[in-house]
């Protein structure tokens, strides 16, 4: 990593690499239902095209991540700057409350979909009120298809438990270990690269470790608003602390991103049809060796697209204002909001004879626009979670057209 100067304010590319990543999950939720690799989801339809075999094996491969990996990285900034208390205050704010409000109020929508493709005919407010005593349900219990729409699940707001969980274990780890007061945004300090290598590699043999161990497709809930992909677990948890150390070793600040753009871009396309090669053996062998290559593919393709997307980044992207930058803003929004709509408008153009890159756009780019647009209307009163009830209500008003 070449020095850098140090920029006070906010690092305009991460943000923007934080929307790219938002914008990659609506596209990922919106290509499922049109993958033939995809056995089952929430929605059924037959038109069905391979392009978004490859969208979703992409996709899924490097937002989540890099999501964990921007979060770890301004994280460890919040609680150095914050303390534990007030820091933890902050993200139960900004993440917990958004979990339960959207979790008994927007998510049921899913478990409707599911619900009426399973043949149910009751109105949404009765299948609501009988879907709220399990609110108060804490088993821990597999995921299991055919029990969806009988449950209050958090669906894609799962990221936001976990990121709380993270978080929390960052802020008893800060006290159990105290550290430095800052990090390190002096270019002396060195930017630490052998060493983010080698725990790297610590968080690729976990992952193949947990690949082995639980198949990749397993979910698991505890309660109404914890769930996660077991299989996933040690890849997410290491984004984030990878994220962290680089705050403290000051990347992005005063260390520019290692290597060539380029280069980055080869190594995760090589990545990428390494791990899309294994994970289409695995339909058919189960070998524990296979696995494991799958895990340490999983790793090196999201690292690869992480320095891939930061060095591009820093050097073309690196701005705020424009379409980007409106996006920017709204991209927590959309993220909260999106998938109840995504799964409705699926649901709405099941069956229809149009083809699945049509209907791919209509419930991509209508989901996202829509999203955006409740992001901007209600963002004058800073309420996190009012942009994703506006959605819902949208969501709903479209469910009588089918």
């Amino acid at each position: 990593m070449r020095e850098l100067t140090p920029q006070p304010g906010r690092i305009h590319f991460l943000d923007n690499m934080r929307m790219f990543a938002v914008v990659s999950v609506v596209a990922l939720h919106a290509a499922i239902v049109y993958a033939p690799v995809v056995p089952w989801w929430y929605v059924l339809d037959g038109n069905k095209n391979a392009v978004f075999d490859i969208i979703l094996v992409a996709t899924d491969g490097y937002v989540m991540p890099t999501l964990f990996f921007i979060a770890g990285y301004f994280a460890l900034s919040s609680l150095r700057r914050q303390g534990a208390g007030a820091f933890l205050a902050a993200k139960l704010k900004r993440l917990g409350l958004p979990l339960v409000v959207l979790t008994l109020c927007t998510c049921p929508i899913i478990s409707y979909v599911i619900y009426r493709g399973q043949g149910g005919s009751e109105s949404y407010w009765r299948y609501w009120l009988g879907l709220l005593p399990t609110a108060v349900d804490w088993q821990y219990r597999p995921l299991l298809p055919e029990a969806m729409a009988r449950a209050i699940l958090p669906f894609h707001l799962w990221f936001l438990g976990l990121l709380l969980l993270f978080c929390g274990l960052l802020a008893v780890a800060r006290l159990v270990v105290p550290g430095r007061e800052r990090g390190r945004p002096d270019a002396a300090s060195g930017p630490g690269l052998g060493l983010f290598a080698w725990l790297a590699l610590a968080v690729g043999l976990a992952e193949a470790v947990a690949q082995v161990l639980v198949p990749d497709i397993a979910w698991f809930a505890f309660g109404p608003f914890l769930l996660w992909q077991p299989a996933r677990l040690p890849l997410y948890l290491g984004m984030f602390l990878l994220g962290s150390y680089a705050w403290d070793r000051g990347w992005f600040r005063a260390h520019q991103v290692y290597g060539k753009t380029w280069l980055w871009g080869v190594a995760a396309l090589l990545a990428f049809l390494f791990m899309a090669g294994i994970g289409g053996s695995l339909a058919t062998r189960h070998s524990g060796l296979l696995l494991a290559a799958y895990g340490l593919a999983r790793t090196f393709f999201a690292v690869a697209v992480l320095f891939l997307l930061a060095g591009f980044g820093q050097r073309r992207w690196n701005r705020p204002g424009g379409v980007s930058g409106s996006l920017s803003v709204a991209s927590y929004d959309i993220y909260l909001a999106h998938f109840p709509l995504v799964i409705v408008l699926g649901y709405l153009l099941a069956g229809n004879d149009r083809t699945a890159l049509l209907k791919f756009s209509i419930v991509f780019f209508g989901s996202l626009g829509v999203c955006w647009g409740a992001s901007r209307i209600v963002r004058p009163l800073r309420l996190t979670w009012l942009a994703a009830l506006l959605v819902g209500g949208v969501a709903l008003c479209l469910m009588p057209w089918r």
